[in-house]
């Protein structure tokens, strides 16, 4: 998977970019290149270690794509008992080495018997969006464009498209 992660042949996934043509998805990197809009992606993880390295590639292509400096990456993950953890301090150590800025909290929390499920969400995800305000807050940054993910597997072309149709069209 590490060949994948640095832009290497990746899985064949059908996305809108592949089925409108080519052309349009390079100009929509083109339009998204290493400006001075800023990123911020916000990502809650439990139990992820399968769907990690996708997630990922996914991630350092796009950033590559946006330019690594423009992007922050909020990570929380809460109570995984697999090895997610482990394969957030890698990530963590390879995101920092191309200069991508990153924050990763852990939490041996889970939701437990009791707790609404719908509940439960909205506060890992807030717990995963807590920098983008901590930034705000304490260092007058703001960010133009805010991703909320789990352990979905989008594929870098349908992230930057989703990106796009937020910018360019109004459709976020």
């Amino acid at each position: 998977w590490l060949g994948k992660l640095f832009g290497g042949k990746s899985d064949s996934h059908l996305t809108m970019a592949s089925t409108t043509g080519n052309d349009r998805m390079d100009s929509i990197k083109r339009d998204l290149q290493a400006r001075q809009h800023k990123y911020f992606f916000a990502i809650n993880l439990y139990n992820s270690f399968d769907v990690i390295p996708d997630i990922f590639a996914t991630l350092f292509r796009a950033a590559a794509i946006l330019g690594y400096h423009n992007v922050f990456v909020s990570i929380y993950e809460n109570g995984s008992n697999d090895q997610t953890k482990a394969l957030l301090k890698i990530f963590d150590a390879l995101a920092r080495t191309v200069g991508l800025r990153i924050i990763i909290r852990t939490s041996m929390r889970t939701r437990g018997l009791f707790n609404h499920r719908i509940e439960y969400l909205a506060e890992v995800r807030n717990a995963a969006m807590l920098p983008l305000h901590e930034l705000r807050d304490n260092d007058g940054e703001v960010f133009d464009s805010v991703v909320f993910m789990n352990d979905i597997l989008p594929c870098v072309d349908d992230l930057l498209e989703l990106i796009w149709q937020s910018r360019r069209q109004n459709a976020g």
